[in-house]
């Protein structure tokens, strides 16, 4: 699968119709399967015999987010553009503008072309953003300059090419823009392009709310560095509608190293409408020794991005080991790449985790209390409401970290009985999650959380790497060995829908003496009673070709059991294992899933096609649906 989807995916409608089954018998070919992976792998890429089908059903373009929403439409000042750069992320853009368009439409409805920067392949590259979401989603990026003279209100960026056109909202506003180049100085400059200042600290004291701050290539902070940009000014404190922004200026490599990446902290009041985008950083608060230990422990927590309320982290490339820290480097005690929370006032609500990468992020050892990404409420008797988070089209790729996606709550302390809520649908959507230590997706709720979760359009490919290890000892794993992880009390009331999921080889390691049997090494992994707890799990995939169950339950699990409802899920696995019986039309023919790398494609004749009965407009690629749409996240197909 090469060079026709650095363009655009094509999709196949089946013109032959397959029903659904209401019974369909168990005839698994995992021969076939291996053989197609022998074709299509991550150690033979390039092989083309398996492309995606060329017919004369073409796909449209799609734009799924962008990296700023609102800002000035002049003050820019680098003889290139005129207002703030915004970076847009879509699928079917093609790998260069060619004979496409873009253009800004104002409030009157007046549309101007931008001045271009670039318009390439997401592949984490020059001139673009560090995230390389090309190899996980085929994604393109294209950076622009809002036109001047586009009227201040709301209006669009649309995208035109000879398939089609998408569009996303922007809105013009006053604010201001500074920039940061290690050319600049502190004392003399005053953040304009000609006069930069030098660093983002100097930036940080001047800039007032609604600002956007782009940086040229530079380091911040290195492994002894606590905080690497520690935004402490309170004049900062921003809102959604005009958001304080962190931008790597195209062309740019802006790394931040530190324990600590990006937080913020402004006495008694939030954190709001704090947002980064393209930066490399790198959070780390230990070094890495014998057997992937982490020795030297610095500082008691780390992590990437600590959360803002109406904030945004977005393109952002996160890790842990600089390339030039000789001595290695672990994220290890408490925290996340990516954390969010409202323990201390709120950092989490309408937070926005869009297209980010997090690669190589922990160690062997690293605490089974760090987790790749973590969101939580934890508020205690505040019991705050809120406006819930969403992740999206993030791509998680060799972590160390226990468990992917995390959300888990509870009371902050013991003599508390709430912990705040959600009040709307927390969004996990348009994943992709592969080698994952632990769980590929947790759910967690041991306090009163009636928060609804649409978790859709997901790809987990061998979640289950051991966690919190000592690098020597099979019996020192703290892992969860799930594609899917429920952990639920009695006091959690929350309704899941999760749908359209692929999760395929959650199961990569063996049970051992001292692993967590109980809810290790399953699709669906599940914990506590979860009295109040209601799940839809429909349209998704579970696939191992090893003697792997369905779900396997810890403490109480088996009680949550009786809480799925759903239908047209794909079972399959070597074992003798019967599907779940809620499932009432269960699929157990191969799908014919063929890998190449991080991505996933149907094989032609796959018996998965057509069977979904949720509408989801589009497939993880990018790809139309149509009216037939696969099971699981991927409706793309291959000869």
């Amino acid at each position: 699968v090469s060079k026709t989807l650095g363009v655009l995916f094509i999709s196949i409608f089946m013109n032959g119709c397959i029903s659904k089954f209401d019974t369909i018998s168990k005839e698994k070919s995992l021969e076939k399967s291996k053989e197609n992976e022998e074709i299509i792998s991550e150690e033979n890429p390039t092989k083309s015999e398996n492309q995606p089908k060329n017919t004369s059903i073409l796909t449209a373009p799609l734009l799924a987010f962008s990296d700023l929403i609102s800002g000035p439409s002049h003050g820019l000042g680098d003889g290139k553009g005129s207002g703030v750069i915004v970076t847009l992320w879509g699928q079917n853009l093609g790998s260069e503008q060619s004979s496409s368009s873009i253009q800004f439409c104002d409030s009157t409805n007046i549309c101007r072309e931008p001045f271009v920067y670039y318009w390439k392949n997401a592949d984490g590259k020059l001139p673009g953003g560090p995230a390389n979401l090309f190899e996980s989603h085929g994604m393109q990026e294209i950076a622009i300059s809002i036109p001047e003279d586009s009227k201040d209100g709301s209006g669009f960026i649309k995208v035109i090419t000879d398939l089609g056109q998408a569009s996303l909202p922007f809105s013009v506003r006053a604010g201001n823009i500074y920039h940061i180049r290690t050319s600049g100085d502190d004392r003399t400059g005053n953040g304009t392009w000609e006069k930069p200042f030098k660093t983002i600290a100097k930036a940080d004291s001047i800039a007032p709310a609604g600002s956007t701050l782009y940086i040229g290539s530079l380091t911040e902070g290195d492994e002894n560095t606590e905080k690497a940009i520690y935004n402490n000014t309170s004049a900062t404190q921003s809102s959604l509608a005009a958001q304080f922004m962190y931008v790597a200026y195209p062309n740019s490599r802006v790394d931040i190293i530190g324990s600590r990446g990006v937080t913020a902290w402004y006495s008694d009041l939030p954190v709001i409408g704090l947002g980064i985008s393209k930066l490399s950083i790198y959070a780390a608060d230990a070094d890495e020794g014998a057997n992937g230990q982490p020795v030297n422990d610095r500082f008691n927590t780390s992590g990437g991005f600590s959360g803002s309320a109406d904030g945004r982290t977005v393109g952002v490339y996160y890790t842990d080991a600089h390339p030039g820290d000789i001595t290695g480097a672990c994220a290890n005690a408490q925290g996340g790449a990516i954390v969010a929370g409202a323990t201390n006032g709120d950092m989490v609500s309408n937070l926005k985790i869009l297209g980010n990468m997090i690669e190589n992020y922990g160690c062997e050892g690293t605490s089974k209390f760090h987790h790749t990404t973590y969101i939580t409420i934890r508020s205690g008797n505040d019991n705050l409401q809120l406006v819930a988070p969403e992740m999206g089209y993030n791509y998680l790729k060799d972590n160390h970290t226990k468990n992917g996606i995390h959300y888990y709550d509870q009371e902050q302390r013991s003599s508390e009985t709430e912990c705040g809520q959600f009040t709307t649908t927390f969004k996990i959507h348009n994943n992709v999650i592969v080698n994952q230590s632990g769980a590929g997706i947790n759910y967690g709720a041991e306090c009163n959380v009636s928060t609804p979760f649409e978790i859709y359009n997901n790809i987990v490919i061998n979640s289950g790497r051991k966690a919190d290890w000592d690098g020597i000892s099979s019996g020192s794993n703290g892992g969860v060995v799930n594609g899917i992880a429920i952990r639920a009390g009695d006091k959690a009331t929350s309704h899941l829908n999760i749908y359209n999921n692929t999760f395929y080889r959650y199961d990569e390691q063996d049970d051992g003496e001292g692993v967590e049997k109980g809810n290790s090494s399953a699709c669906i992994g599940l914990y506590g009673r979860g009295a109040g707890l209601s799940i839809n799990f429909s349209d998704n995939i579970c696939w191992s070709d090893r003697d792997k169950p369905f779900m396997r339950f810890s403490y109480q699990g088996d009680q949550l059991k009786d809480k799925f409802s759903g239908s047209n899920n794909t079972w399959i696995t070597s074992g003798n294992y019967s599907a779940p019986s809620f499932d009432t039309h269960p699929i157990l023919l191969d799908p014919k899933i063929i890998q190449n790398g991080s991505k996933l494609f149907i094989d032609d004749g796959s018996p998965i096609q057509n069977l979904s009965s949720t509408h989801l407009s589009h497939d993880i690629y990018g790809v139309i649906r149509g009216d037939n749409s696969n099971a699981g996240a991927v409706n793309t197909s291959v000869d």
